[in-house]
């Protein structure tokens, strides 16, 4: 996986670099403890088992964080989890000298199941901070890439294994094709998979890329390259920010930017291959702020919502037919009050803002929150209108809710990776500790 993720910053990197900022290695951050538990405003620590994803070296990888207690209970490497959150699937090194593919149960931290990698494989890597990725929407089956010992030097052949995670001991898929493909997505029904054809940098230095559909039951590339059915439109260039899929599993919707022209969602059905495209709104001049785009699901199933609070800018696409959307322009959010501000210094980043998931939306649909410049908008789905801020007037660079609703769980931008629970209805605030170097809180343990 290292490899994967060297790639993805490797591209993370020149992008950032050409819009002026330099993007940092941030699966390598630097051990930091928080700071004595502070708050804003009377708010306790809620009891809760967190599993956290943490960036400090040696230790980079998952860990469940028990916050009554505010220590770390269970420490895992970095991998992808199953969509009940109740499996980690994670590639490790053996005692031979080889690579296993696991399969942990994150309450009690045991290996349910393990089976030998053959050659060098690991998970794929989303987005610039490269997100382990490469399960289906279902999670029954997940995919591994060949590593890219060259740095991100284009590959004469990609290989890729297609397992059952049901069965990981069986032998799995293998594809292989010539040319330097990358993982996009798989089908519930893991016949088909989507691969991201590197075309080379283009004039303008963006990475261009084609869309592909692999068929897994013939063992077939597709000719045919996918493209936008309204436009007609195929090579696409930017980098994949954040992904989401449809409730159903049969849509998946991916936000690219900081490319040459607007961001944009990336639309594609992974059972028929249609595709659209959805063009985003762009600060003149300020680039960096597509790295706070985010796409989420609403839990009806019924739209997918593209947001990005910095830009000030909110679209609602219906789940199923992308273009039917409608879109609003966000107000600016209100400043903390002055008992609310971060009680320690301010920290200059090194780095532009990469964000580990930019907004969540409540369990009852009606409410976004999403990161901004700083602090959190708080924004209402039926209007698509602002309601107003949350949190300390801070750079924040995750989001995660709680499944109640009534908590947000972000982390500071700065070198102290400050964990915050927030109190949603209130708007009060606290630190939790008990975790080195916290990056983004994956979701609460079952």
């Amino acid at each position: 996986m290292r490899s994967s993720i060297r790639h993805a910053l490797l591209l993370a990197t020149a992008a950032l670099a050409a819009c002026g900022g330099v993007a940092a290695p941030i699966l390598n951050a630097t051990r930091s403890h928080a700071p004595a538990a502070r708050s804003g405003g009377h708010v306790a620590v809620v009891p809760a088992q967190l599993v956290v994803l943490r960036g400090a070296a040696p230790g980079a990888g998952v860990a469940v964080l028990d916050t009554k207690q505010q220590r770390t209970t269970r420490s895992f490497p970095a991998g992808v989890l199953a969509p009940s959150g109740s499996r980690l699937y994670a590639v490790t090194s053996s005692a031979a000298g080889g690579a296993l593919l696991d399969a942990i149960d994150v309450r009690t931290g045991a290996t349910l199941a393990s089976t030998a990698v053959p050659g060098r494989f690991a998970l794929p890597a989303l987005g610039p901070e490269g997100r382990p990725v490469g399960l289906s929407p279902d999670g029954r089956h997940l995919v591994l890439s060949d590593e890219d010992q060259r740095s991100g030097t284009p590959r004469a052949t990609s290989r890729f294994l297609v397992y059952d995670t049901s069965a990981l001991s069986h032998k799995p898929d293998v594809v292989q094709l010539s040319g330097d493909f990358f993982f996009d997505g798989i089908s519930n029904d893991a016949r088909t998979l989507y691969l991201l054809e590197n075309l080379g940098v283009t004039a303008s230095g963006d990475l261009a890329f084609d869309v592909r559909r692999y068929n897994l039951v013939s063992a077939q590339l597709d000719p045919h390259v996918i493209v936008d059915k309204s436009s007609g439109e195929r090579s696409m260039s930017g980098m994949a920010i954040e992904s989401v899929t449809s409730r159903d599993g049969s849509w998946q919707y991916t936000v690219y930017g900081i490319g040459a022209g607007v961001p944009f969602v990336h639309a594609v059905n992974l059972d028929t291959g249609v595709a659209e495209r959805i063009d985003l709104p762009r600060v003149t001049g300020e680039p960096e702020l597509d790295l706070l785009w985010a796409v989420v699901a609403s839990h009806d199933g019924r739209h997918i919502y593209a947001v990005n609070a910095a830009v000030g800018a909110v679209l609602e696409m219906t789940s199923g037919n992308p273009s039917e959307l409608r879109q609003a322009h966000l107000s600016a959010v209100p400043a903390a009050p002055a008992a609310m501000i971060m009680p320690w210094d301010t920290i200059t980043a090194s780095a532009k803002r990469i964000a580990f998931g930019a907004a969540a939306i409540s369990p009852d649909d009606t409410t976004l929150y999403a990161l901004g410049v700083e602090r959190i908008s708080v924004i209402d789905t039926a209007g698509l209108r602002l309601r107003g801020g949350l949190g300390p007037q801070r750079e924040l660079s995750s989001l995660t809710l709680s499944d109640n609703g009534r908590e947000l769980y972000a982390v500071s931008f700065d070198q102290q990776h400050v964990l915050l629970q927030i109190d949603t209805a209130r708007g009060t605030w606290t630190t939790i500790g008990g975790v080195d170097a916290p990056l983004s809180v994956l979701r609460i343990a079952p």
